[in-house]
């Protein structure tokens, strides 16, 4: 079974004005998805948000949440990478930019999606984007997209 993760809180497609929003998170959660969110720390402050830190975020309550031990946290500089690490919670968390590959920090790897070469242990990052095959995308480990009810229903 492949599990699918929720893309910032997307359920049917991306929705630029609620991505990253804790409480838009939260409806995937309670849906029973893994969540990829946007996690920054500025000014030893946290927020969510994809390009920029935008929805500040409550510290007691995204540790003491255990919503996120169903979470998949892009740390998007690197003030969230050292403050995940530092927390020692074993929550996992990544950070990358281009690669066509990376690793989170339980070693979940997670592919690009313009890789080309599928590795089946993997996370399709937006298989939406790629030009993936049905076999890639019913063969690999999990997909994080901004259309997880659909693929749910494609691929389980």
């Amino acid at each position: 079974m492949v599990k699918i993760i929720s893309h910032r809180g997307n359920l049917n497609g991306p929705n630029p004005n609620e991505e990253n929003k804790f409480e838009y998170l939260l409806k995937a959660f309670q849906l029973g998805y893994i969540v990829e969110l946007d996690l920054w720390k500025v000014n030893g402050k946290l927020y969510l948000g994809h390009d920029s830190p935008q929805y500040e975020l409550d510290e007691t309550i995204f540790i003491n949440s255990k919503l996120l031990n169903n979470s998949l946290i892009h740390c998007k500089n690197s003030d969230s990478l050292k403050y995940m690490i530092s927390l020692n919670l074993n929550l996992e968390c990544f950070a990358h930019q281009e690669d066509d590959y990376a690793f989170t920090n339980k070693g979940t790897l997670l592919i690009h999606p313009y890789t080309k070469d599928v590795i089946k242990e993997g996370i399709i990052m937006m298989p939406e984007r790629g030009s993936f095959t049905e076999n890639d995308i019913k063969n690999v480990y999990a997909l994080c997209t901004d259309y997880p009810i659909k693929y749910n229903k494609e691929v389980n």
